[in-house]
């Protein structure tokens, strides 16, 4: 019997709490918004930023999403995909930390960014 990927264990997990969901007579009444972090550092993490970058635009385009950095701050930026479906109480998004851009999002050269 093989070992578990961390990919089958979160699906597990994920299953479980879908399937803990339709046994609740309220589930309706809520809103979910699951995200999934392609994380940098820790167990299982992905070191190399143009790794994770492919699996965030991998992991999108399964869902019809296109990822692309977003500033949270002047030094800390994500590329990120969210989807937002309200009618269905669902929201989703993908993303990982990323060093900042040479480059605004506007396009103008970054007077923020030292790398």
């Amino acid at each position: 019997m093989s070992t578990p990927t961390i990919t089958t264990t979160l699906a597990d997990k994920l299953r479980a709490i879908a399937d803990t969901l339709d046994a609740h007579p309220d589930a309706n009444r809520m809103q979910a918004h699951l995200f999934l972090d392609v994380r940098e550092y820790g167990t299982a993490a992905i070191r190399n930023e143009a790794e994770r970058v492919a699996l965030v635009d991998g992991i999108a385009a399964l869902f019809g999403l296109t990822a692309a950095p977003v500033s949270l701050s002047a030094d800390y930026w994500h590329h990120k995909a969210t989807a937002l479906h309200v009618p269905d109480a669902v929201a989703f998004t993908v993303k990982t930390s990323i060093a900042s851009p040479r480059r605004c999002a506007c396009g103008a050269d970054c007077t923020h960014s030292t790398s």
